[in-house]
């Protein structure tokens, strides 16, 4: 992993939003280009197993780029910042807990205040200007959508669809009263067998078929359902983002012979 920039952040609170997402509020300087709305994501460092103390002294020390031992000692993953304030000096990000928990989630379930991690710049698309939009994703997507959401003005249009787990993983967030929020209840099902996006979406875009340049359509979740969803964004080309957050494998089945 070659590592040009890291930026440290400090760890000032954890919240539980729901059974599956916890919030870290993270504490750092120069923030200001991570309130850019066009780039929404960014590659958080956290330290790999059986290396956290060494990571915590390297961070505190860190001036300008990563040695090679640092960069050794850590992982990455790419999250959403959710909501920043780089006056205040912070940023927060939404970890969703899947079992077992990845580098992230396991680093966000054991974060006490005062611990280090790192930033790479921002990174990644948000949602280009327009008049209406449709936002749909997992939980995993959550996040990105609910600062978009978020961000738009009050007058815009469109639709929301989000899928989660249960109903306890719902999350309230402000949108333009112009734009419906759909929830989508899994209730035991694997994220990667579900269809309840793929046909709220189809049936969303046959009532605004294409060429609609005043229709930006941003989509993103588990890998099947972005695989299942991108081909139909094919007409809406460079009106549309569909971007694969993860990957869930089904459990498997042992047959007795």
């Amino acid at each position: 992993m070659s590592v040009d920039k890291m930026l440290p952040l400090r760890v000032v609170a954890s919240t539980r939003l729901t059974p599956h997402m916890l919030r870290l509020r993270l504490a750092g300087h120069g923030l200001a280009p991570y309130e850019d709305m066009r780039e929404l994501h960014v590659r958080l460092y956290v330290p790999r197993l059986g290396h956290h103390a060494a990571v915590q002294r390297a961070l505190r020390e860190l001036e300008g780029p990563p040695d090679a031992a640092l960069v050794a000692r850590m992982t990455a993953r790419y999250y959403t910042v959710r909501r920043v304030d780089a006056r205040a000096g912070w940023l927060d990000i939404d970890f969703v807990l899947h079992e077992p928990a990845g580098p992230g989630s396991a680093f966000a379930l054991q974060a006490r205040p005062g611990d280090l991690c790192a930033i790479s710049a921002p990174c990644g698309r948000g949602a280009r200007a327009a008049q209406r939009y449709l936002l749909a994703g997992d939980e995993s997507a959550l996040p990105a959508i609910a600062r978009i959401a978020e961000s738009l003005p009050a007058r815009a249009l469109g639709t929301i669809v989000v899928e989660v787990a249960s109903a306890d993983e719902r999350i309230d967030f402000e949108r333009p009263a112009g734009m419906p929020l759909h929830w989508l209840h899994r209730d035991g099902e694997p994220a990667c067998a579900s269809t309840r996006i793929e046909a709220l979406v189809r049936a969303e875009l046959a009532r605004l078929p294409p060429p609609d340049p005043a229709l930006f359509v941003w989509l993103a979740g588990e890998w099947t359902v972005a695989a299942s969803l991108r081909p139909l964004l094919a007409a809406y080309k460079p009106h549309s983002l569909c971007v694969a957050y993860w990957r869930d494998e089904p459990p498997r089945e042992d047959n007795d012979t």
